[in-house]
């Protein structure tokens, strides 16, 4: 492990257990133990102050996916070891105090709190099958039931509206609810190409111009009223269960990859800044969480290979002015957040934009049903969308196009006078520095 990367806290067991999020409040770093086997002794939550000596705060409660600050509080969800139970905890500095409960409390769509967030001077708790919300953390009420027995993932703020997204269990279609006041809620949308939204976080921890979510198969969309994604990563091991987490600072979203629990993962931390995208770390565990405190930033990492004979959750503390990598990297392409693949479209079909600052060469795999044109653009740094190259597109083959990287972000549109499909397309980016 390299210099830089110092491990702060390690809690090693013969059975899985996983840190589900870290937590910086107050003069505090919060860190919660899951125990997977259900063991109470081994579910705990730690503080620490100076984060190297970690002290005991709760034993026999686990879960913490999901908090968020309100009212110069944190609140967080949580859950017993046997799930029947889940809370929402106030925490001050001084004690953890229970403001609700509600049964049954199982993670992954099992009544667990999993997401909360606030809008409009109300903090929400979203589970499987309802929204409950509060004024001033004593009192709740449920504002709003559905049917889907899906749980909420994430709420997020756009535009005056309140949407909250649906997580696990994983299986399409996955619902999208809003609400103007908070009260009156709405389907808004069902995504039938997502399994299952992504991330837990504070609903204001998610936004830079956009709110962002992200879904289980590792896709990263920005949120404008439709989902529009602006990056992809897939688990070598486990392609299918990509664990996420969306967190900003300041200027700057940091997107946090993991694997399915007891998955042996690669982990990495990416950012995005608007204008360009990178990689900040990768590591040989997976990661769940990340979080800025003092100078620092710290990682809740997880290690399930059973090496040594043990499973480890641990933290892991970095600096803050780490280098960022531009490592090659694949794309499919969406369009509205959709895989363009197997789309069909008549007159215009237009992509999701990719992120390319940093990167030299975007090299396009294209295969249609039928000709077309094929328009690039590019967004200068200035912000404004030019056309950099046109090219017509035969049907039936597959066309590989080698496109110079300029711009902020690269997006294709399609042109088509009769009823055409696309079968693939794929965008790889290079930088010089992996050119080497």
């Amino acid at each position: 492990m390299s210099e830089d990367i110092e491990v702060v806290f390690s809690h090693r067991s013969k059975y899985p257990t996983e840190i589900p999020s870290l937590i910086a409040y107050g003069g505090e770093l919060i860190v919660c133990i899951n125990s997977l086997k259900g063991i109470e002794d081994e579910a705990r939550v730690y503080s620490s102050v100076d984060g190297y000596e970690w002290e005991a705060r709760l034993i026999g409660v686990m879960n913490f996916w999901a908090y968020q600050f309100f009212d110069g509080k944190l609140y967080v969800g949580a859950s017993n070891v046997s799930g029947d139970k889940t809370f929402v905890f106030e925490y001050d500095g001084s004690e953890f105090k229970k403001v609700l409960e509600l049964s049954p409390g199982g993670g992954g769509g099992g009544g667990l709190i999993e997401s909360l967030g606030i809008f409009k001077d109300f903090l929400y708790a979203g589970r499987r099958n309802e929204i409950w919300r509060t004024s001033d953390g004593v009192k709740w009420e449920r504002v709003f039931e559905f049917s889907s027995n899906k749980s909420l993932y994430q709420f997020i703020e756009y535009r005056s509206e309140f949407y909250v997204f649906e997580g696990e269990p994983i299986r399409a279609p996955s619902r999208v609810y809003c609400s103007e006041d908070g009260k009156k809620w709405r389907e808004y949308r069902v995504y039938s190409h997502v399994e299952w939204f992504r991330s837990h976080s504070p609903s204001d921890r998610v936004v830079l111009d956009y709110p962002y979510i992200a879904d289980g198969r590792g896709n990263v969309y920005f949120f404008d009223g439709e989902l529009n994604k602006i990056f992809e990563r897939r688990q070598f091991r486990q392609p299918h269960n990509v664990a996420i987490r969306l967190k900003t600072f300041e200027d700057r979203l940091f997107i946090v990859y993991g694997a399915g629990t007891c998955a042996p993962a690669r982990g990495e931390v990416w950012v995005w800044d608007n204008y360009q995208l990178g990689r900040l770390i990768q590591l040989p565990y997976g990661i769940y969480d990340i979080e800025v405190y003092g100078d620092s930033i710290y990682l809740a990492c997880n290690n399930w290979s059973g090496l040594g004979g043990f499973c480890e959750s641990l933290v892991v503390k970095i600096p803050a002015s780490m280098k960022l990598e531009t490592p090659p990297i694949a794309y499919s392409l969406t369009s509205k957040g959709i895989p363009a693949e197997n789309i069909s479209f008549v007159n215009e079909l237009e992509t999701d934009p990719i992120p390319v600052l940093g990167y030299s060469q975007a090299t396009l795999y294209l295969l249609l049903a039928g000709d077309a044109e094929l328009e690039i653009e590019a967004l200068s740094l200035n912000g404004s969308w030019r056309t950099v190259d046109r090219m017509s597109i035969p049907g039936g083959r597959v066309v590989r196009s080698k496109i110079e990287c300029c711009g902020r972000l690269i997006r294709f549109k399609l042109r088509s006078k009769e009823k055409n499909e696309v079968k693939l397309a794929e965008v790889y980016l290079t930088s010089l520095k992996s050119l080497e």
